[in-house]
């Protein structure tokens, strides 16, 4: 059986498992410039993609 990209992601997000997902500009590029005010929201934030983007 051959499943497209968009048939295999609607397999895993109505899966039921617990999934995060961050966009791959926000995971790869480096140039992204973020403020002192932005490091602090992330340092208060209990989300998982907090803990990754810090």
């Amino acid at each position: 059986m051959v499943y497209t990209p968009h048939t295999t992601a609607a397999i895993v997000y109505n899966s039921g498992v617990n999934l995060v997902a961050i966009g791959l500009d926000v995971a790869t590029h480096f140039d992204v410039n973020l403020t002192e005010n932005d490091i602090a929201a992330l340092d208060k934030s209990d989300k998982m993609e907090a803990g990754f983007l810090r």
